[in-house]
């Protein structure tokens, strides 16, 4: 779902960034400075998220090209909030939690997005540390890659996210049709078995086994095989 989210998105937002001018976002987004001009950014940004149905990753590209149209900062930061009350993630709360519910999520993180981008604008105003577009780097000066915190910080996520991989596949990912009433792991018929109340557990190491012979009483309302796969039982 999350690699459709994506492509949609940068196509969605490929597609509006070209088409629509920018007479349009001008006319949408109050310009010039002040409180007025930052909430009524915010809001506006809250409402351009919902019915752009841009989410995930596909409104950063969305809203770097808003923000070269001069929306402000309270703006940008509210739309970039708003992912979570775009049009299909809203359907997805109307089939499971109904239309009250649905509406009631919408207007609460509406105006909480919306608070939350103006009030950040106003913070970061009063810090001084407001980013300025005309001032930055254009793409080519950019410097895509830099040996800097981010670059370590980004090896951090790497090994964190391979240590995770690991330990999914060796736990609830791992191959088996069997669940170890201990720990949860899947396993298969290799690994050590016992019989108990005319059920066969399967176990991924011999301290689980010895753990589920101590009390089987405590795990006897775990299914031993895995859902799907009863038919091996």
């Amino acid at each position: 779902m999350l690699y459709k989210d994506v492509i949609a998105g940068f196509l969605i937002s490929g597609f509006v960034i070209v088409f629509i001018p920018q007479w349009v976002w001008n006319t949408l987004f109050l310009q010039g400075e002040g409180a007025l001009v930052s909430a009524e950014n915010a809001v506006m940004g809250v409402a351009i998220a919902v019915v752009s149905f841009v989410g995930s990753m596909g409104n950063v590209p969305f809203a770097v090209a808003l923000w070269s149209g001069g929306v402000s900062f309270a703006g940008i930061i509210a739309f970039v909030y708003a992912d979570l009350i775009t049009i299909p993630v809203l359907n997805v709360y109307r089939k499971y939690y109904g239309w009250t519910v649905m509406a009631y999520i919408l207007g609460v993180f509406f105006v909480t997005m919306a608070f939350t981008g103006f009030l950040m604008e106003q913070l970061f105003d009063v810090l001084g540390i407001v980013p300025d577009l005309a001032g930055g780097t254009t793409a080519s000066e950019q410097a895509y890659f830099e040996v800097n915190y981010t670059f370590y910080l980004n090896l951090i996520a790497f090994a964190i996210t391979g240590f995770l991989l690991y330990v999914y596949r060796r736990g609830l990912g791992a191959p088996g049709q069997y669940r170890d009433p201990v720990c949860g792991m899947r396993t298969d018929e290799n690994g050590p078995s016992m019989t108990h109340d005319g059920d066969t557990y399967h176990f991924c190491s011999s301290a689980c086994k010895r753990t589920f012979e101590k009390n089987p009483g405590e795990f006897d309302a775990i299914d031993p095989v895995i859902a799907g796969n009863h038919d091996h039982h």
